[in-house]
């Protein structure tokens, strides 16, 4: 009878209480990956970072801003970031760790010489 009455409880306060339908996913979590788009402005080479001058929609403007560029970091059209032209377009993928620093951890850079149509 006891066990009965437990389970009763239970089952009542499952529906007079339910649980939150929130997952991992559905909560912001530090680390998550963010994208950026901009102009490279400057490679700083011993301190790892590079500066790109991006669109900023909340304030509506150009601006430049700092990210650390990690080890790790993957690269596509080129073998270095510390190769990328300054004044180049790029994507890249970053997350915010502590501190809010800015750490790329993906860069697409675009060659744009190479799409250019030939004219000769």
């Amino acid at each position: 009878m006891g066990k009965l009455l437990i389970f009763g409880l239970l089952s009542v306060s499952l529906f007079l209480f339910p649980i939150a339908g929130f997952s991992q996913e559905d909560i912001p979590q530090e680390g998550d990956a963010e994208y950026g788009y901009g102009t490279v402005v400057e490679l700083r080479e011993n301190s790892n970072e590079l500066v790109i001058s991006e669109y900023d929609w909340e304030s509506d403007e150009e601006g430049e801003v700092v990210y650390y560029v990690d080890d790790a970091v993957e690269i596509e059209n080129v073998d270095s970031w510390k190769e990328l032209p300054v004044g180049t377009p790029i994507d890249i993928e970053y997350i915010t760790g502590e501190k809010d620093k800015k750490v790329i951890t993906r860069i697409n850079y675009y060659d744009t010489e190479a799409m250019e149509p030939n004219t000769e």
